[in-house]
């Protein structure tokens, strides 16, 4: 397979060690800051069976729409667009969740999550709710996802200060081998698998319904955060 990038920060690195590891080809990278590519567009002049996007949040909608227009397939880190961007109902999607990729239990007890940030993340681009869609588009995304395939409760804190905790019932998922989950997740995509934009409907209109009633930003800190996925219910 013939893969192009787009956006070269931190998350990149594992797609290109998976990409490399797989076999496969990774033909172009595009970034703005540090690619030779003039021009986005520029990536489709290769012949490309996927792009990989993992630039800014704020640009995920507009370049998974160039990649359908080019008639290239589609791996998007999370999430596929803002709350205000509709979801584009394509199988040729796929979203990056990594951890669905873990050897979790069918049925979970407890999802706990606390993230450890201080007002200077509020000062970037990612704890811009404008840009990232909010604290829990940008944080929370990936532990609803647990808690909702599995029937669980979700218990969610932002800290200045203190432990990081990613917590699975007993599961520490910080202690996982993360290289080793986007070589599971790129097995399924390739083989016609993937998380597809249908795949996350529920979980976005919960994030939705998040961001309405604990906030976006800020004024989340030190609120305990929960919710029952089995019951759909919010304390």
């Amino acid at each position: 397979m013939n893969f192009g990038l787009i956006g070269k920060g931190y998350i990149s690195k594992y797609h290109i060690s998976t990409i490399e590891k797989l076999g496969h080809n990774l033909e172009i990278i595009y970034d703005p800051v540090l690619s030779n590519i003039q021009k986005i567009e520029d990536i489709f002049k290769y012949n490309l069976d996927y792009v990989v996007i993992c630039s800014p949040t704020n640009f995920h909608y507009e370049h998974i729409k160039l990649c359908l227009k080019n008639n290239v397939k589609v791996i998007c880190e999370k999430p596929l667009g803002l709350p205000w961007n509709p979801i584009i109902d394509n199988d040729n999607i796929n979203v990056v969740f990594q951890y669905e990729y873990a050897n979790l239990p069918d049925k979970i007890n407890q999802v706990e999550v606390t993230m450890i940030r201080d007002e200077k993340y509020f000062e970037t681009w990612k704890g811009n709710s404008l840009l990232t869609g909010g604290i829990f588009y940008n944080l929370f995304i990936h532990y609803f996802m647990i808690a909702i395939k599995r029937n669980g409760k979700f218990i969610g804190k932002i800290r200045r200060e203190g432990e990081q905790v990613r917590k699975v019932d007993d599961t520490d998922l910080l202690k996982l081998d993360v290289n080793k989950l986007y070589e599971n997740m790129y097995l399924d995509i390739l083989s016609g698998g993937g998380i597809k934009p249908k795949n996350i409907q529920f979980l976005m209109w919960i994030l939705d319904h998040c961001n309405f009633r604990y906030g976006m930003g800020k004024e989340l800190f030190e609120k305990i955060i929960y919710f029952d996925s089995n019951k759909i219910e919010w304390k």
